[in-house]
This record gives C-alpha cells, structure tokens and sequence, in this order.
C-alpha cells in the first residue's frame, strides 16, 4: 500500500507566469482604449451588453444615436462627419480580441483567477531528490559562511543537470526540470 505524499512545491513555472502577466496587462490596456475612444461618440453605459459583439453593438448605438439627426445618411458617412475611423474602430478591437482570454467586462480583468504556476514535487522519489539537493545546497551556503573560499561551478558540475546557477538571485538552486523527469 503507497503512503499519501502531500505535493511540494519545488520551483515556480516563472516564463508561463511572466506571459500570462503581459497577456492580462495588454488585453487590459486595449480595453481602455477601445472604450475610450468608443465613449468618444457613443454612450458606454451597460458595458457588459458589448461583449461577445462590440462591433455590432457600436455600430448599432451610433446608428440609434446618429439617424434620427441625419436619416438619409449611411452610418459610414455619419460617422465620418463626427470624425470616427471606422479603421481605428476596427483596429482597437481586432487588438482588444487578439488576446485568447475570457473577459469580464465590467471588472476590466480576467473572468478567471491566474492558474497555480507552482511546480509540485508529487511522488516519494521526486520529493526526496528535491530534499537530497536542497540539504547540499544549504550545506554548501554553511561552508560559504564559515569563510571558506567556495567555486559554485565544480560544485554544479559534480551533479550534472541537477542543480543549476540562478544569475538573477546569485544562488544554486535545484533543477526542477531534472527533479520532475522532464528533461529534454
């Protein structure tokens, strides 16, 4: 009978975090755009009866709006008097919806919360290495803090691919690409 092992985490999937960020921070900033410029000739109240259809939906304000001032005009032309581009229009929401994510528009952010981008050591095997490198990386920082000169690179090199030097936080950490099996 397996013994239950409670998920360690291990390592963070910091890439697909920093992507995902870009992604909510782009898509964020489009909105405002878009609407910014929308609210320009048309009312914006009731946001959320635009999404799923924000060019059929402004397109139809602006002609409930516009038509009765100038009936024997096309909406085209209407527009065009008031200075809208209908290409800017087009524009602006081709980049609102060119970012793949459900969105809440009255919030202005995501419909779902951020995925978990931990990484889990989940078997007796995987959570045992990551302790194993953790206690010889800690062991190393206690050499380090004795005074002792220390060269972290014959160190790395004595555990192939299973530890590795992190430049950003000038520390040893242990692979979790080599701790999970997913090496290529």
């Amino acid at each position: 009978m397996s013994k239950q092992i409670k998920p360690l985490i291990i390592g963070k999937n910091e890439s697909e975090e920093k992507i995902h960020t870009e992604s909510v921070e782009a898509k964020s900033k489009s909105f405002k755009t878009l609407f910014d410029y929308l609210a320009t000739f048309v009312p914006i109240d009731e946001i959320e009866s635009f999404e799923g259809k924000i060019n059929d939906e402004f397109y139809s304000r602006c002609y409930d709006k516009y038509h009765v001032l100038f009936p024997t005009l096309t909406l085209p032309k209407i527009l065009e008097l008031h200075n809208c581009q209908i290409h800017k229009v087009d524009a602006l929401i081709n980049s609102f919806e060119s970012v793949k994510m459900e969105w809440d528009f009255t919030k202005n952010q995501p419909k779902h919360e951020s995925p978990d981008w931990n990484i889990y050591a989940t078997t007796e095997n995987e959570v045992k290495l990551y302790t194993y490198l953790n206690d010889l990386i800690k062991a190393q920082e206690k050499v380090k803090g004795l005074g002792i000169q220390f060269n972290a690179a014959p160190f790395i090199q004595a555990f192939p691919f299973a530890m590795y030097y992190d430049f950003m936080t000038n520390q040893i950490k242990p692979n979790t690409s080599f701790i999970k099996g997913t090496m290529r």
